[in-house]
């Protein structure tokens, strides 16, 4: 039995966030073949299982690694076994940050945002996210538990986002993880997530064998599922730090089906 960790976002998807039907029945190949298929993404939960949804993805037995491993939810049986989440005396040092570096930046409460402002930034995520955002001065105020993660955004300057990144990890490296997700984007998780970390523990809890898991991304967040698998893909269309560090990288990008080979080969 193998086990496969997709990324959604320039992976899995194309561009138009959708699944190519050669795709689709490359996977219900793989998993009738009795191999798993694991979404793994930086999204929130709710985005990750309505997608699933959508491409028919829903296959007995399945699980959804979200928020960047923050939280790991059997999707079949509608229950979350692991979850960790930001300490909420660190939320406001975060929010300071990104004030100074002139970037928007969020929390996530159950199924909706949470940040202070709807501007260019927020409406840009919610045209490619959608879910419900609370506006509030007190973000603090709305959140009940440690957000699984926070995501800066900022859609006019990747230099502001770069900066970001730097000063986070300066100051609260130790305890919050940024990476950056996208062009536009920066999630910040806790450090004992991870999207290679959720690989391990989920390749445990189903008892399969590290090395035969496989794991395919193409932006920084995958690098650690692409590291701790087996066998790592990085789409061709990925980062050249991604490539880098993977065994493979795929012949077609991911608007041509370029995950085929690797399921038909597994299948």
């Amino acid at each position: 039995m193998h086990i496969f960790f997709s990324d959604l976002d320039g992976t899995l998807l194309t561009d138009k966030k959708e699944i190519t039907p050669r795709t689709k029945k490359a996977i219900d190949t793989f998993v009738a073949a009795g191999n798993r298929f694991i979404i793994s993404t930086g999204r929130p939960l709710q985005s990750a299982l309505d997608t699933q949804k959508r491409l028919g993805l829903t296959y007995p037995g399945n699980y959804v690694s979200a928020y960047n491993g923050a939280l790991i939810y059997d999707s079949a049986a509608g229950k979350t076994l692991y979850e960790t989440g930001i300490a909420l005396d660190l939320i406001q040092p975060a929010l300071e940050i990104a004030d100074a570096c002139h970037v928007h930046i969020q929390a996530y409460q159950d199924r909706y945002i949470i940040c202070r402002n709807y501007n260019a930034d927020l409406q840009y995520y919610r045209d490619h996210i959608s879910m419900p955002a609370i506006i509030t001065d007190d973000m603090l105020s709305e959140l009940s538990s440690p957000p699984w993660k926070l995501m800066a955004i900022d859609v006019e300057s990747r230099s502001r986002l770069e900066t970001f990144h730097s000063r986070l990890t300066e100051e609260l490296g130790a305890y919050m993880k940024p990476v950056f997700s996208g062009p536009h984007y920066v999630d910040i998780f806790p450090v004992n997530a991870g999207k290679g970390k959720s690989l391990i523990q989920l390749c445990r809890l189903l008892q399969i064998p590290v090395e035969n898991s496989v794991a395919a991304g193409d932006e920084e967040n995958d690098i650690p599922m692409i590291e701790a698998a087996g066998c790592g893909i990085c789409m061709c269309n990925g980062k050249d730090e991604v490539k880098k560090i993977a065994d493979v990288i795929t012949q077609d990008d991911n608007n041509h089906d370029g995950l085929v080979p690797f399921l038909e080969k597994l299948s």
